[in-house]
């Protein structure tokens, strides 16, 4: 389909918007926060979204479709 984005390239996007989203979280561990924030549980999810991220950047076309990813990803997030 003409001007329609491959697999491949909304695959990729969706890693880059992962991977950006996982360094944006992370950087707000090292401002002030209240006494009560969970680091660690912020730490982990950041982690695990930057890993997420990383995998569909370079090999998310050949493991799954990027739709069945995606949804993979936001339940995990959303945890």
């Amino acid at each position: 389909m003409e001007g329609h984005p491959s697999g491949r390239a909304s695959t990729r996007a969706l890693g880059a918007l992962l991977v950006v989203g996982a360094v944006l979280s992370a950087s707000t561990l090292l401002l002030p926060a209240e006494p009560g924030i969970e680091r660690l549980a912020i730490g982990l999810l950041d982690a695990l979204t930057l890993a997420a991220g990383v995998v569909l950047r370079t090999a998310g076309t050949k493991l799954l479709s990027g739709r069945l990813v995606a949804v993979v990803v936001v339940v995990v997030r959303a945890a």
